[in-house]
């Protein structure tokens, strides 16, 4: 059984729908047979089999999940199949279960069967008629319980609706009067059994829905095939109005037309949940309306199904040039970006959710703009069935990156360039830049000093702890120091005298960002000056 069952391709059945699949749990104590037996049942495309080698083993898979049918052997270590079974029925689990064991059993199989089993299946034979009439059994047993069970949901359901109906149920005459209600239509509108019986039903409509109600009344009397679906208010006793909706159909003794029946159903509830989420829906048109980002609603084949007054303004072209366009065709998009939104359908294909992204989009007057693009799903009923891309426009902030970046270049071309020493550290005081000259005042190259040492490092040891106090308390109080007169050691172990002032950089709102140093350096008795700041990278314009 295992070479043949080897031989053949073994369907996954994870890639079946797990509704159409029956789940089985197979218990024995040989392994191999096992898994020979799973690997031959799940090749029939309709099985999902787990195994257990014992009944204490089985027990603990059924706490953690639910089989449709039992295959057991008989002779196990420990508890057999027959005790397994008994302690199940003893339990009140009818679980429809299988004895799968050797030849020469049959008193076990009555065993079994008064046990309560369902089926006996010898598995000594040959192997394509013993997992034939094995599979057959599951089959036939796991669709007689499934039956069982949908006969006694359906008598539930039956018994539920006659002993404890929701809805209320009138019988009306020829003459528009109660002839019978239930006490779920009495509960509805506030009055007893014995204040509607007799009474024309129109007393109890709402004045402005009487007219059109007694119409139809009229009408259904004159053509009762005719069918139809009405919504209608009612005034409870108490005053209040309620909503109601009701399929009313004719009722016939001997042929003849003897009144109507109808179930009633309170949609009062309903009628207010979709007037506020009308309201709300109203409230969300009139926000993504106003938005001052560009908000554009996409199908999953990438056609645009409508966007708002600040995509339209953003890209400078008609409402008519955009909405019902797929994205390829929008005037605005060039071709690069085009291949990015291509990209975007093919990941959310996927289930992939994209990352905020730039573009670069035309306008109208064939001025380029920046936009930074967010990506969201659309779901309905948790099916995905289009996206909503928010585009920001950026442009002000990318000129302002360019613009900074521009001076950050100056600003290098001057430092490198010049002929002092400029240098700048961090909080904790490492060099975090050195303009190139430092090689010919202390003897280091710049990148022995970047990220490798503190400023304090090169100062001479009688000064360096004070110019270290000085240079923090200036970081703590964010405020400068000044001309502080020391020693830096050289590299080949002289000494040069430096005047030293530094200006901690702030931002507009306070916090401490990086240091930057105003230089005063003094070699051979030249003392020239020069004040710096850099910007923190990535910082928000």
């Amino acid at each position: 059984m295992t070479e043949s069952s080897a031989e053949q391709p073994q369907k996954n059945p994870a890639t079946l729908n797990p509704e159409n699949l029956i789940h089985v749990l197979h218990v024995d104590d040989e392994a191999e047979f096992l898994n020979s037996s799973k690997s031959i049942l799940e090749m029939q495309s309709s099985f999902h089999v787990e195994s257990a080698s014992s009944v204490e083993e089985a027990m603990k898979k059924m706490e953690a999940k639910t089989f449709d049918v039992i295959v057991s052997d008989y002779i196990m270590p420990g508890k057999d199949g027959l005790e397994f079974l008994r302690e199940l029925r003893a339990s009140g689990n009818s679980i429809p279960f299988i004895v799968f064991t050797g030849k020469g059993m049959e008193i076990v199989a009555i065993k079994a069967l008064n046990l309560g089993a369902d089926q006996y299946v010898n598995k000594i034979g040959n192997p394509e008629t013993v997992y034939s009439e094995l599979a057959h059994g599951i089959r036939t047993v796991v669709k007689g319980k499934k039956a069982e069970e949908e006969v006694r949901k359906s008598e539930a359901k039956y018994r539920g609706l006659v002993e404890n109906i929701g809805n209320g149920i009138a019988i009306i005459d020829l003459e528009g009067r109660f002839g019978f209600v239930n006490q779920a239509l009495c509960k509805m509108i506030g009055y007893s059994e014995k204040e509607l019986i007799g009474r024309p039903f129109a007393d109890f409509l709402h004045p402005d829905d009487k007219k059109m109600i007694l119409q139809i009344f009229l009408d259904s009397w004159k053509n009762p095939s005719r069918k139809g679906s009405l919504e209608f208010r009612v005034i409870h006793k108490k005053g209040h109005t309620i909503h109601m909706h009701s399929s009313p159909t004719a009722t016939r003794y001997k042929n003849k037309i003897i009144g109507f029946n109808a179930i009633l159903s309170d949609i009062t509830k309903l009628k207010l949940a979709e007037r506020a989420l009308q309201q709300s829906e109203e409230r969300h048109r009139s926000m993504v309306e106003q938005a001052p980002d560009s908000i554009m609603i996409f199908d999953l084949n990438g056609v645009v199904t409508s966007c708002n007054s600040a995509a339209v303004a953003m890209s400078g072209y008609p409402k008519d040039d955009v909405v019902g366009k797929h994205f390829s065709e929008l005037k605005a998009l060039r071709e690069a970006e085009a291949k990015k939104f291509l990209k975007l359908l093919y990941s959310l294909s996927k289930g992939v959710m994209p990352e905020p992204f730039e573009i670069v989009y035309l306008k109208e007057n064939g001025t380029s703009a920046f936009g930074e693009v967010h990506i969201s799903l659309i779901k309905e009923e948790e099916r995905v069935t289009s996206c909503q891309a928010i585009i920001r426009d950026i442009t002000e902030r990318k000129c302002m990156e360019k613009a900074l970046q521009e001076s950050e270049e100056r600003f290098r071309q001057v430092a490198e360039n010049s002929g002092e020493w400029i240098w700048e550290v961090d909080t904790n005081g490492l060099y975090t830049y050195a303009s190139p000259i430092v090689e010919k005042i202390v003897g280091y190259k710049p990148e022995e000093l970047v990220g490798k040492k503190h400023f304090y490092d090169l100062f001479h040891p009688e000064g360096r702890e004070d110019l270290k106090a000085a240079a923090f308390q200036a970081f703590a109080k964010k405020s400068p120091f000044h001309e502080f007169l020391n020693r830096i050691m050289h590299k080949n172990g002289n000494t040069v005298w430096l005047s030293t002032s530094g200006v901690p950089i702030v931002d507009n709102e306070g916090p401490l960002l990086d240091t930057a140093v105003q230089i005063k350096t003094s070699l051979n008795g030249k003392i020239p000056w020069m004040r710096f700041g850099r910007a923190k990278e990535n910082i928000d314009c």
